[in-house]
């Protein structure tokens, strides 16, 4: 069997492989000879069936398994050994001969099409600093939170109508550009308390709305462009917070009214913990490390999410795109044709180019996933399910967690999910210590104003 390397250009590539009968014969032979024992043919005792009547039924089929079988290999033995990194999978050459009928006796040969990665460094000098936002946490801040704490563990009784303060139970689904309920959108019922939707218009909409009446809002003034919350209201990764399509229509299910529970020491018992503050001073000082930590996290995502992005933008990784074009359209017929490709590959080409960047970092800083750690992940994600859907006391649920998410390790599909988001967020991190960072503090109304203009910038991209 000869097997012959063609290198078009640093990203294209050919292997062509000439197969003749020495290689092929023996294989072909046996499998003829194992096939014809486990045939029952009338007239013929059990696994004693003519060689020649195997051949004349399954003779073109088995020729093509044992060439086919030969050839996957060929390739893979001539991948390994020229250490080469492909994107997509290999394809039959355009040009190469189809066979329509089998011979024993003749060679064959056949031509694969390769797309490259390429060779590259990931350059993160052109960057310069980049700025981490952090949240100068003030005292109306404080007392705002505050109230919506002593709401929480205040009492509240159902009405009719919506006041500033109020608690409204909604169900948000999310429509397409026609104002139609997007296939395969987002649908969620939660709650909102009216006090702290910043959006004068949006608050409004809640106000004046009535129990079962439909009605469209922006689901970013909805949430204040909270990417965190927008996680957690719409049981969604914050990843997908900026695709989201901005127009939802929103369902009043019921409305509660709230009365304040008193600022005293039962309720900073109930906040953080029996004796844990013991003045209005040590609680505000604890409350103010949680908010801290809280939104500080969301500047540190938004920094992250900005880092990618500019990163992916410096390295305009080149790539084998006729190549990627034929893959996935042979691939994924149903999603990529003639008419579509060249629109959807701009955007495959982002994604594209940052998975070659992370595993570029994985590799070059040795960063590893430990199966432990994947466990941890999909704990921590499950519990954060179910204190979403309304459970209160989390620890009674362990032994269930344990047991589901024990099982989900054994699934490949959920096993590999995992380990990927994991990895990323590990690769995400890294990049974030090798670039040089510029820290700003800034009061929460600038804070938040940058966040929601990253956000919409964002969704417009």
């Amino acid at each position: 069997m000869n097997v012959e390397l063609i290198q078009h250009d640093d990203l294209n590539a050919t292997i062509k492989v000439s197969i003749a009968p020495a290689d092929y014969m023996p294989e072909y032979e046996k499998t003829i000879k194992d096939y014809a024992k486990k045939m029952n043919v009338p007239g013929f005792r059990p696994g004693q069936a003519p060689k020649s009547m195997v051949e004349k039924r399954f003779g073109d089929s088995m020729l093509s398994d044992t060439l086919n079988v030969l050839l996957d290999k060929a390739v893979t033995g001539e991948l390994k050994e020229k250490e080469l990194d492909i994107l997509g999978k290999p394809l039959e050459n355009e040009n190469a001969p189809k066979f329509q009928s089998f011979a024993k006796d003749i060679e064959y040969n056949f031509m694969i099409d390769l797309g490259l990665s390429p060779k590259f460094e990931v350059d993160l000098a052109s960057l310069g600093g980049m700025e981490v936002i952090k949240i100068d946490i003030d005292q109306k801040m404080l007392d705002d939170e505050t109230k919506q704490l002593q709401r929480r563990f205040g009492k509240n009784d159902q009405v009719e109508k919506a006041a500033d303060n109020d608690l409204v139970y909604v169900t948000l689904t999310e429509l397409d550009e026609n104002g139609e309920v997007l296939e395969g959108g987002v649908t969620k019922a939660t709650s909102i308390g009216l006090e702290f939707v910043k959006h004068e218009p949006t608050k409004q909409q809640l106000l004046e709305a009535k129990v079962g009446e439909d009605f469209v809002v922006t689901i970013f003034n909805l949430f204040n462009d909270d990417i965190a919350e927008m996680h957690h209201a719409l049981d969604i990764p914050e990843a997908a917070v900026n695709d989201l399509n901005k127009n939802f229509k929103a369902n009043i299910s019921q409305i509660y009214h709230m009365e304040l529970a008193a600022f005293d020491q039962e309720l900073w018992d109930k906040v953080f913990g029996p004796g844990s503050c013991d003045s209005a001073e040590s609680f505000y000082e604890k409350l103010k490390l949680d908010l801290e930590g809280y939104y500080n996290s969301q500047g540190r995502h938004l920094f992250e999410h900005a880092l990618v992005d500019k990163v992916i933008e410096t390295n305009q990784l080149p790539l084998p795109e006729t190549f990627l074009k034929r893959w996935m359209q042979r691939e994924f017929p149903d999603e990529y044709n003639s008419d579509t490709i060249d629109g959807k590959f701009e955007n495959e080409k982002v994604g594209l180019r940052w998975q070659l960047i992370k595993e570029k970092i994985q590799k070059d800083h040795d960063i590893k996933v430990e199966p432990e750690e994947v466990k941890n992940y999909m704990m921590n994600e499950m519990r954060m399910s179910l204190v979403r859907s309304g459970m209160g006391n989390i620890e009674m649920f362990e032994g269930y967690i344990q047991q589901a998410v024990e099982k989900s390790m054994t699934e490949q599909d959920k096993y590999y999910s995992a380990h990927q988001k994991v990895m990323g967020d590990k690769v995400t991190r890294k990049l974030g210590e090798l670039v040089t960072t510029i820290e700003t503090i800034l009061p929460p109304d600038t804070f938040f104003a940058t966040i929601k203009q990253h956000n919409e910038e964002h969704h417009k991209h």
